[in-house]
């Protein structure tokens, strides 16, 4: 779940010229419920169909639903909640964060949701300022906005009422991250992994934050995520990774050979193993992890580049022009491919007659 809401983790900005716009998708997006006529008379029945639509992962349905029933109960927190919810998992099914930034109306209408969620929750709170389920989805409001600082106070608002919430312990520790406050966002994981041992994602969020400030605890992490996930590429590239930016040269291979047994056609991993043989200067292996990386990438022009470097080491120097054309055809002011091209031609003055 916690990956898939990061690629929402982002500011909509919101333009008045685009009402109307809003206003028809809008409308498009409601003729998608299917919810037939409900009699309102008969709560219970109309509250099984919203249950039956949240199996079925039929949101709009159970948003007109469960807004009929606010309509007939207006004091009933339950029922804002679980609106409040099924509006997460709408927006986190419904489009991509490229679908979005691509159609303006549709960042308007995922704000405007947003902002529904918000108001429904703040009613909550008015209802039950005790209920720690409100707070939490009030920061995960803010949180998808990119209002961090807001996130925050809430999340902590929550833990504050019940703490053992890994949920919100992991969340709490994102917009931490998100602000730069590291050693609170830490801590926060920690406790996330504390309550629940098993949450991958909270293993994973303390083996990032340990690699990018280059702690060698971040591979422990990744080694306790692996154990759960063993071939989740993810945590098999971060390991390697870390090895690779302490040029621990022997550790960084082999995690990477690890990478390829789940993936040979990964291109990262081929790409760095190449560049460490180029520093181990094992020219013959570089030269067949870049091969490799354009075979699965073939516009990977720094591929390209690197393959011509080992190529003109190895004194092919006919293959290696090849290859730093490529390079340029591929990225015409790619500055090394340019400058290497230059040099093999001046230096092979015959080879060019």
């Amino acid at each position: 779940m916690f990956f898939r809401l990061v690629v929402f983790l982002f500011l909509i900005s919101c333009n008045s010229p685009e009402n109307k716009k809003k206003s028809k998708d809008n409308e498009a997006l409601k003729k998608e419920s299917n919810l037939k006529s409900i009699n309102r008379n008969d709560p219970e029945n109309l509250y099984k169909n919203v249950q039956n639509s949240i199996k079925k992962n039929d949101h709009l349905s159970a948003i007109n639903g469960l807004e009929m029933l606010l309509d007939i109960d207006p004091d009933n927190i339950k029922f804002y909640l679980e609106l409040s919810e099924v509006y997460f998992d709408h927006l986190q099914a419904k489009e991509t964060y490229l679908s979005f930034s691509a159609d303006s109306s549709r960042k308007q209408y995922f704000e405007d949701c947003l902002w529904k969620v918000n108001n429904y929750l703040q009613t909550g709170v008015s209802l039950d300022p005790e209920n720690y389920k409100t707070f939490f989805l009030i920061g995960k409001s803010y949180l998808l906005r990119g209002e961090n600082e807001d996130a925050i106070k809430n999340f902590n608002q929550s833990l504050k009422i019940e703490f053992d919430q890994e949920e919100t312990h992991m969340l709490l520790g994102f917009a931490y991250k998100a602000v730069k406050k590291y050693n609170d966002a830490i801590f926060c994981f920690k406790n996330a992994v504390n309550i629940e041992p098993q949450y991958f994602e909270a293993h994973m969020q303390l083996a990032e934050i340990f690699n990018f400030l280059d702690d060698e605890i971040s591979v422990v992490h990744y080694e306790n995520a692996l154990e759960l996930e063993p071939d989740n590429k993810l945590a098999l590239f971060g390991k390697a990774w870390f090895y690779h930016k302490q040029k621990e040269w022997d550790q960084a291979i082999e995690s990477y050979y690890n990478l390829l047994d789940v993936d040979y056609t990964h291109a990262d991993a081929n790409y760095n193993l190449g560049s460490i043989h180029l520093e181990l200067n094992n020219y013959d292996m570089a030269r067949n992890h870049f091969a490799d990386v354009i075979s699965t990438y073939s516009e990977h022009y720094k591929a390209y580049y690197a393959k011509g470097h080992c190529n003109e080491v190895l004194g092919n120097v006919k293959q290696a022009e090849v290859d730093y054309k490529r390079a340029i055809e591929i990225y015409p002011g790619y500055k090394n491919a340019l400058e290497a091209l230059r040099r093999l031609q001046n230096n092979n003055k015959k080879y060019n007659k």
